[in-house]
């Protein structure tokens, strides 16, 4: 009898989870066929309205099923534009909703998870990769929006002709309108870049970090303006923080560029810098550049910017400039540029400048002005004032000009 009893349970128990996982399944396949027809339904509009803002028409991919807190979409496309041929695709998109983070943060949050992305960025003829879509100035919604692409996302620049391995992580806070997050960038043959922070876009308040190995500087000329028409060449390392809080500011670090060669625009001939570097360590920003070269023309920079007071921030600028050769031609400026920080940026001051020329041959400046000059000059003076208008007061002595085939043996 107890046999019989028993075994009675373990049929009833069976039956049970049977009746369960029926119940299950069949609510499962019920809520994916809502939210499959709530998708068809209403892509269209979502489309359209996502398209508007993006200044690119989207195509949402097809509904693939129900994922924890969210949807699994498939591949997912947007176009080019009206104002550029850029355009995105993504294999596959997960739309989810973070209940603990949205708990936390008293916000709804939205997790939007990218795969197989692929980027093709094309510059329009202003210089622009990507023009987003008017957007009417309206109240941000209290929303938590989170951006993450994975390792097999990739980035073509055109026409530089660049390949970019990136994995991005962004949340944006669009009613306190703070954003976060982390980016790398894999460069083949061109070095890496990491870079992570936060920010505020309503006024002057982040805090950065950045990484760079065997950055090739070739890489920045896909998104130099079109019209520089600049060559560039040379590699950029180091580890560096910068950071603005409460009108104070921070930093620590070191960036090196070696090798710096630029060509093209308005230079005529390389400019070349063996060496530059610019370190931070607590309150003292520091720039030094010992040997550039343009030319005939040599010339050695040395900066320093006080951090220890957001008020009162005075970059100081230390500049010698001598022609090749020519031990006697010097030209040595020092300038002082008072800085200070307020809610929306840097402001500047009246720049003080003073300089000293000495003994300069007119015949040396040929290759820069296209005309036939000789004589020897020297100048001494000063440039105040702000920085859109300043005034020079300053003396010269020209000795022997030659203009052309117009010489005058005297002293001016």
């Amino acid at each position: 009898m107890g046999v019989k009893r028993k075994y009675l349970k373990g049929i009833r128990g069976r039956l049970i989870g049977v009746f369960v996982v029926a119940v299950s399944g069949l609510v499962l396949f019920s809520a994916e066929s809502v939210v499959g027809e709530f998708i068809d339904r209403y892509r269209p509009q979502l489309e359209q309205g996502l398209s508007k803002k993006l200044g690119h028409p989207l195509l949402i991919g097809e509904y693939k099923g129900l994922r924890p807190w969210g949807v699994a979409l498939g591949p997912t496309q947007l176009l080019a534009g009206s104002k550029d041929e850029s355009t995105a695709n993504l294999n596959g998109l997960n739309v989810q909703f973070a209940p603990i983070s949205s708990l936390l943060s008293r916000r709804p949050v939205l997790v939007f998870t990218g795969s197989g992305a692929k980027f093709n960025l094309r510059r329009n003829k202003n210089g622009s990769y990507w023009v987003l879509g008017p957007s009417k100035k309206a109240k941000a919604p209290n929303i938590e929006l989170r951006f993450i692409l994975n390792e097999s996302s990739k980035v073509f620049v055109q026409p530089s002709n660049i390949e970019i391995n990136a994995v991005t992580q962004v949340a944006l806070n669009l009613k306190e309108r703070k954003v976060k997050g982390s980016l790398r960038l894999g460069l083949p043959s061109n070095g890496s870049l990491n870079l992570k922070g936060r920010g505020n876009w309503k006024e002057l308040d982040f805090q950065s970090k950045v990484w760079l190995k065997n950055f090739r500087l070739k890489s920045l000329e896909g998104i130099l303006p079109v019209k520089s028409n600049l060559t560039t060449r040379g590699k950029l390392e180091g580890e560096f923080q910068l950071g603005v809080e409460k009108g104070n500011v921070t930093c620590n670090g070191d960036l090196v560029v070696t090798n710096l060669n630029l060509i093209g625009g308005f230079l005529k001939d390389p400019l070349i810098s063996e060496q530059t570097s610019l370190s931070c360590n607590e309150d003292l920003l520091q720039l030094s550049s010992e040997k550039w070269k343009y030319g005939l023309w040599r010339a050695s920079i040395k900066g320093e910017l006080p951090l220890a007071s957001s008020s009162n921030m005075n970059l100081g600028l230390k500049t010698l400039v001598r022609v090749e050769d020519n031990p006697n031609t010097n030209l040595n400026v020092n300038a002082i540029l008072p800085l200070w920080l307020n809610q929306k940026g840097i402001v500047a001051g009246d720049l003080l400048a003073d300089f000293d020329l000495d003994d300069l041959s007119l015949n040396n400046l040929n290759p820069l002005l296209g005309k036939s000059l000789a004589g020897e000059l020297s100048a001494k003076g000063s440039v105040k004032g702000p920085l859109s208008g300043v005034n020079a007061n300053f003396s010269f002595l020209l000795v022997n000009p030659q203009f052309s085939r117009i010489r005058f043996q005297e002293k001016w």
